[in-house]
């Protein structure tokens, strides 16, 4: 058996990753279709995340010793996990909840991670990440047009696709993923088909432009930012996929400021959810008011989110050696920056290692974007600056999978872009 787990191991860990950057909308849309509690869905997607990566670390545990990057990181997670115990040993309500999702959604990733080379399934994993993200969201936008969601669907409520249990922000990241992915399939296989990469990026655009978030849009022009001025641009194909990269930003930037009509989305939401005609005529009002805060600086849940960005640098302050937790500072809020959350929890030290961190990582994915590998720096820096804005410490699985494999891999070599160990 482990044996033959082991010819397995890089596609195992491959869908480990794909599970980790994009897996659970999956649970979250088949629990909204078949009216479901959403815990029904997702416990199980957990444990089989949590199963797979168990898997990946028996294999690849003893194949070599932890560099010293993977050391600190392993510290500072023992940091963090100190503090989530202290919450739960406090009574906070849901911290139970948050310490068991750490250990299921991150700790056991990281854990099979650790030793991974990233070489070995950077092309495994970019093939998953596509089709598991354009399937996301073909059905996502589909089951909305159909009405398949009934009463669990938001669009009408919140103007962006959506439902109670996936989040607009959650989908405008699976259609960033799926962009970042699909332009890092183009500069790696020059012979990709044409038509197949138009409608792939044409699906990442329509759908992040559905769910309305500025996060995954700001995201999503960073990163590419970042791939224009790192990537090796020479020769006929690399300015084909120059092209395609800036054409891409171009129009996300148009589309968040002319965002696609969603009338039909919002009236066939409405229509599942039963509501009366001076209902729907009130709410459509309302609306307008939301189209405007998609380019707005200032709407309400910006403020809501400085507020949480005042509280937190505050406690911060008031907790510089050991931090404290995120129900002192905001009664269970998490500020919605995973740098300034940090700092909170675990004080100036805490804080800065995990900068460091973030920064060596950074670091490192430059140089592979440098030497000619995309996806998993891409992705990294999407949860980096999408972490800026939304998400927690105890549940970026895309950020801790990402970084850890940055990290475990080592500095790049031309020696090393080919190795395809794991």
């Amino acid at each position: 058996m482990i044996n033959l787990l082991q010819t397995r191991l890089t596609w195992l860990a491959s869908l480990l990753l794909a599970f980790c950057v994009v897996g659970y909308p999956v649970a979250g849309l088949i629990a909204a279709t078949m009216d479901w509690p959403s815990r029904w869905t997702s416990v199980p997607f957990r444990a089989v995340v949590a199963l797979l990566a168990l898997m990946v670390a028996v294999l690849v545990w003893r194949s070599r010793p932890l560099n010293r990057w993977s050391w600190v990181l392993v510290v500072w997670l023992a940091l963090y996990s100190v503090r989530l115990s202290s919450n739960v040993f406090e009574g906070y309500p849901g911290a139970i909840y948050e310490m068991a999702f750490f250990c299921l959604a991150v700790a056991l990733p990281v854990l099979a991670f650790l030793k991974c080379d990233l070489g070995g399934i950077e092309r495994q994993a970019r093939v998953l990440i596509i089709w598991l993200a354009a399937g996301i969201l073909v059905f996502a936008i589909a089951a909305e047009y159909l009405g398949w969601f009934g009463a669990n669907s938001q669009t009408f409520i919140a103007g962006r696709l959506s439902t109670v249990t996936i989040n607009p922000i959650t989908l405008g990241h699976v259609s960033v993923s799926l962009l970042l992915a699909t332009v890092a399939w183009r500069m790696q296989s020059d012979r990709g088909n044409s038509l197949v990469l138009l409608a792939l990026i044409s699906l990442g655009l329509a759908s992040m432009s559905y769910a309305g978030s500025r996060g995954p849009f700001v995201s999503l022009v960073a990163t590419l930012t970042i791939l224009v001025f790192a990537a090796p641009w020479s020769g006929r194909e690399a300015l084909v996929s120059r092209a395609i990269t800036l054409a891409t930003m171009g129009v996300a930037c148009l589309l968040i400021i002319y965002p696609l009509p969603m009338d039909h989305l919002i009236t066939q939401s409405s229509l599942q959810r039963g509501l009366s005609d001076d209902v729907i005529q009130e709410r459509r009002i309302g609306l307008e008011e939301t189209k405007q805060d998609r380019v707005a600086l200032s709407d309400k849940a910006s403020d809501e989110r400085l507020e949480l960005l005042k509280s937190s640098s505050t406690t911060f302050l008031n907790n510089l050696v050991f931090g404290a937790s995120n129900w002192v500072a905001n009664e269970g809020h998490y500020p919605h920056n995973l740098i300034l959350e940090a700092f909170q929890n675990l004080g100036i030290v805490g804080g800065g290692i995990f900068l460091v961190l973030l920064l060596m990582s950074s670091y490192r994915a430059w140089g592979r974007i440098r030497h000619g590998e995309y996806m998993v720096p891409l992705l990294f820096f999407q949860a980096l600056v999408g972490g800026q804005f939304s998400g927690s410490l105890y549940a970026y699985a895309q950020l801790w999978t990402t970084l850890t494999l940055l990290l475990a891999s080592g500095a790049i070599t031309p020696r090393t872009v080919s190795s395809g160990r794991i």
